[in-house]
């Protein structure tokens, strides 16, 4: 790897480079870098792919990403985002630039969630769980 000199960079995920940047056992002395830029940042996963209309899974697709648009617009994804990072890093680095920078005079990056921030998600999760129930129930 990168440290083990055994090659001169590597490809990471915003996500990984976060996490890569803030651990003391990847980045001894804070030697590791950002160089460059995103060269392709793809939002999404795999859980609302849309299908041809006979499951309805495109409807729930645009929800969730009506949903997601908001806590981005709103900032929730950035500070639930630092908070992970925080909560999970043992170091500090300076600010540098390109995904690991971080804006200092942010006071919502130390805020914990809460349970209302939090909410919205258990709402979600427990209606899908009763559909599925009533779909299971039903179809027999």
């Amino acid at each position: 790897g990168v440290l083990s000199g055994d090659c001169a960079l590597a490809l990471a995920t915003v996500g990984a480079w976060g996490r890569y940047q803030r651990d003391s056992s990847a980045n001894v002395g804070c030697g590791l870098t950002w160089i460059g830029r995103v060269f392709a940042f793809r939002p999404g996963g795999f859980a609302t792919k849309s299908d041809s209309g006979t499951l309805c899974t495109s409807l729930i697709r645009d929800v969730v990403n009506l949903h997601l648009f908001e806590m981005e617009e709103d900032g929730f994804l950035q500070r639930a985002y630092e908070t992970s990072l925080e909560a999970t890093s043992d170091q500090e680095c300076a600010a540098t630039t390109g995904a690991g920078a971080s804006d200092a005079s942010s006071d919502n990056a130390s805020r914990s969630l809460s349970l209302q921030d939090t909410g919205g998600l258990f709402i979600v999760f427990y209606a899908a769980v009763g559909i599925t129930i009533c779909m299971a129930f039903f179809a027999k």
